[in-house]
């Protein structure tokens, strides 16, 4: 299907919009300086190429990771120096990156003294622009991800930004106005090659007890990463069958698919029981599931008397597999 930039641009907007208090949070609570960080730290390498010439060699950069008292890495920190435009002709950057033990970004900070800039007159970035980047930056879905750097620019305007060009309407929210380039350049070295990187050395340091421990989260990004290291971890198939007690549509989707994975007998009529008091996302997910595996008729029927506690959709749901199994018990 043919990608529809301006479809994406509300969704964009209120999606930055609404992680950007969050961003607040992060960094002036959680990583307002080095000096908050764990002190269970060490350095490892990571091999990556620049966004902006991805046809040359991966360099090596050095990442330093930081640890609980679990020897679980909790915080990764990346120091870089990187062009923003493809001539060399623009001032370097020069900052911080953080991602937490999960590999998601978490947040930016600009070496003292060398802060960002927009092409006007290098307009220094504001308390704002920082917080508003840092909201981009974590938007793993951004519209940026479907456009190389030279595709983005508009025609030269003065007093919009003088080199990239002006802001096109499908990326408003998407970029910090006056600067796109550096926006779209930061947003690939925070989710670019790094973030697998980052994720194989988390899975190369957990345990079979961190993975347990993950799936007793009420954090669905570590259930989700602790789903995906189950099976080689040898984890109960009941501590998987447990995450979906907290976990949204596509968590649900994954713990079951999971179990499926391990060739263990999904309990079925344990996963009605569930209905009615997991989320809404969730309980979508059990349904689907339990729809798509031929159920019986006295998997109908506990479907059909557990309806009154369903939300619409899962009503909805319910009824289509009843009537596709021709069931009017």
């Amino acid at each position: 299907m043919k990608f529809q930039p301006k479809l994406l641009q509300s969704r964009t907007v209120q999606k930055v919009l609404k992680r950007a208090s969050l961003y607040i949070f992060c960094v002036f609570w959680v990583l307002p300086c080095s000096s908050v960080l764990p002190q269970n730290e060490e350095m490892f390498t990571v091999w990556l190429k620049d966004p902006l010439h991805p046809d040359l060699d991966a360099q090596a950069y050095t990442v330093q990771v930081y640890c609980d008292e679990h020897g679980v890495p909790i915080r990764y920190r990346l120091p870089l120096v990187a062009q923003t435009c493809y001539d060399n002709t623009c001032k370097p950057m020069d900052v911080v990156l953080y991602w937490n033990g999960l590999g998601d970004f978490v947040n930016l900070e600009p070496v003292p003294g060398r802060p960002l800039t927009k092409t006007e007159k290098e307009t220094r970035f504001s308390e704002e622009d920082y917080k508003l980047l840092g909201a981009i930056l974590q938007d793993k879905r951004s519209v940026l991800k479907h456009y190389q750097l030279k595709t983005i620019g508009a025609e030269k305007d003065e007093a919009v930004d003088a080199l990239s060009g002006a802001t096109q309407p499908f990326l408003q929210g998407a970029v910090i106005p006056g600067a796109v380039y550096t926006t779209w350049v930061l947003w690939y070295w925070a989710n670019g090659d790094v973030v697998e990187q980052l994720k194989a050395k988390t899975r190369q340091k957990i345990t079979k007890t961190d993975v347990v421990r993950f799936l007793a989260s009420e954090d669905l990004g570590k259930v989700r990463f602790a789903l995906h290291m189950a099976i080689e971890s040898d984890v109960t198939s009941e501590s998987i069958f447990q995450t979906l007690k907290v976990a949204d549509h596509n968590t649900a989707k994954l713990a079951l698919h999971t179990l499926e994975q391990m060739n263990v007998e999904v309990p079925e009529m344990k996963l009605v029981e569930l209905l009615g008091s997991t989320s809404e996302a969730a309980e979508w997910g059990i349904i689907d599931f339990i729809g798509n595996r031929n159920p019986g008729p006295v998997l109908l029927l506990a479907l059909k008397k557990c309806m009154p506690d369903l939300t619409f959709i899962g009503k909805h749901k319910v009824k289509m597999i009843l009537k596709d199994n021709l069931f009017d018990g």
